[in-house]
């Protein structure tokens, strides 16, 4: 099982950073990045998408799952392309998720899992 949390630790401390300094690089609390560390709160996308460019790192390579989908780089899939890009508009900040989506960015998503369904079932 993927330790995310001690993976948020362990590139920090490679970092050479506080997790005061983190929390002030990435606009959060410092008691946030304890969560995170410690596996209280899961983290969102948009935090780890800032915590890869922190580290200077990949998404994938953070969470500690080299077969991850989500990257930081141009080789996005649609559906983490998507997913991305609403967590960037403000979306998936709050325990809600998909309810916070109005029904344009609903139908876009669906969509796109669909036809990422398909796609693996076609394999």
């Amino acid at each position: 099982m993927i330790n995310i949390g001690k993976n948020l630790k362990d590139y920090r401390e490679k970092s050479n950073l506080t997790q005061q300094q983190v929390a002030d690089a990435i606009g959060v609390s410092k008691g946030a990045i304890g969560h995170w560390e410690n596996n209280v709160r899961s983290v969102n996308l948009v935090i780890i998408e800032r915590l890869a460019k922190l580290y200077s790192t990949s998404a994938s390579s953070l969470i500690g799952d080299e077969n991850y989908k989500i990257k930081t780089s141009e080789n996005v899939n649609l559906l983490d392309k998507i997913i991305l890009d609403l967590a960037n508009e403000g979306y998936f900040q709050d325990d809600k998720g998909f309810e916070d989506l109005d029904k344009s960015h609903k139908q876009i998503l669906i969509g796109a899992l669909n036809s990422h369904i398909k796609k693996i079932l076609n394999k």
